[in-house]
C-alpha cells in the first residue's frame, strides 16, 4: 500500500494483508513509522474516507493504490 501524506511524501507499507487488516490497524502502523496519532489521521481512498473497523477490502483497496493521509 502507498501512502501519500499532507506534505507530498510517499511511504511504501509492505506486507500488509488486505484481506484482515483493518483501517485502525492501518492508522497504527501510520503511528509506528511517521508518529502521527490515530486520532489525527483521516484516510482517504478513491474519494472516500475510510471508517474504523472496517477491513480495507471493504473498500476494494489493491496492493498497489495510494491511500491520502
Amino acid at each position: 500500500i502507498f501512502i501519500k501524506t499532507f506534505d507530498g511524501k510517499n511511504i511504501t507499507y509492505r506486507d500488509v494483508d488486505l484481506e484482515s487488516t483493518t483501517v485502525d490497524d492501518m492508522k497504527m502502523l501510520i503511528k509506528d513509522r511517521q508518529g502521527i496519532d490515530p486520532k489525527q489521521q483521516r484516510l482517504i481512498c478513491l474519494g472516500k474516507q475510510l471508517e474504523d473497523g472496517q477491513l480495507l477490502n471493504a473498500y476494494n483497496i489493491r496492493d498497489s493504490v495510494i491511500v491520502h493521509l
